[in-house]
């Protein structure tokens, strides 16, 4: 049977391993929230930038409607010199 201190010695190596795991661990983890934090700022800005894209679009749209309505898509000195308005 082992003694007292050789029990003691063992708990301490144990103690000292899993302190050692512990803090690997730990610091793998801070290293992963990192970089997860980095690709989420690089995905709002990749949205943000959708969004800018999006909303110009629709500028653009509502433009080419309002002038469709307006006249037809042709501004009037472009449809006097068309063939077909002679």
């Amino acid at each position: 049977m082992e003694t007292a201190n050789e029990l003691k010695k063992k708990l301490t190596t144990a103690e000292v391993k899993l302190r050692q795991i512990t803090s690997t661990t730990l610091k793998d983890m801070k290293n992963k929230l990192k970089e997860r934090a980095a690709e989420i700022e690089v995905l709002k800005e990749m949205v943000k930038s959708a969004n800018i894209q999006s909303k110009s679009k629709d500028i653009d749209i509502k433009k080419l409607k309002d002038r469709i309505q307006r006249g037809g898509g042709r501004s009037r000195d472009h449809s006097e010199g068309s063939p077909g308005s002679r």
